[in-house]
């Protein structure tokens, strides 16, 4: 069985220091289970602000819904872009393990938030939801027969505190779903 594989790859611009943190605090969460992360990031690279709470949150809770307690066979790779037009951060991760359970993970990100709150073990869901509605995010799954599984979520770029940005609570926990139009599964 090979180790569980997620590689950060930046190929636009991008806040060098953040990413470096997010990247170490990934590693950590995950040395149990032996799944590595590649920072292959230039830190001469013009600077863009962000929330490097957001960032390391949304990626973490992401990666503990998709890993589960243990590493498996197969890669799950990780992609991470800032758009220019309007401006937002993508994350895109590939997720090419044979024995991922599409449906369940179907059902846990698109179930509403009011059926997430009784079920414990999707706490990690439960998190990521409430960081891409507090931050106006959105998440996307399309599968390809030949490549796995895709998931890409979208994050504005803030020049603010999230406090500043936050939602009520209600709105946080709200059934309203926040994926993007077009998912393809």
């Amino acid at each position: 069985m090979r180790d569980g594989v997620v590689k950060l790859i930046t190929d636009r611009l991008v806040l060098y220091d953040v990413v470096e943190q997010a990247r170490q605090a990934l590693a950590a969460r995950f040395a149990a289970q032996q799944v590595s992360l590649h920072n292959q990031v230039a830190p001469e690279l013009p600077r863009i602000v962000l929330d490097e709470r957001l960032f390391t949150q949304a990626l973490i809770y992401l990666l503990e819904s998709l890993l589960g307690a243990n590493a498996a066979a197969g890669a799950l790779h990780c992609w991470a872009e800032f758009e220019a037009s309007p401006p937002h951060f993508h994350l895109r991760l590939h997720d090419t393990r044979p024995q991922t359970d599409l449906a369940a993970l179907r059902r846990l990100f698109y179930a509403p938030m009011s059926a997430l709150l009784s079920q414990r073990h999707s706490l990690p869901v439960i998190l990521s939801r409430v960081v891409m509605r507090a931050h106006g995010g959105a998440l996307q799954i399309s599968r390809r027969e030949q490549d796995g599984i895709m998931f890409d979520l979208f994050l504005p770029l803030m020049a603010v505190e999230p406090s500043v940005k936050a939602l009520p609570a209600a709105q946080l926990f709200s059934d309203q779903p926040i994926e993007q139009p077009g998912d393809n599964l």
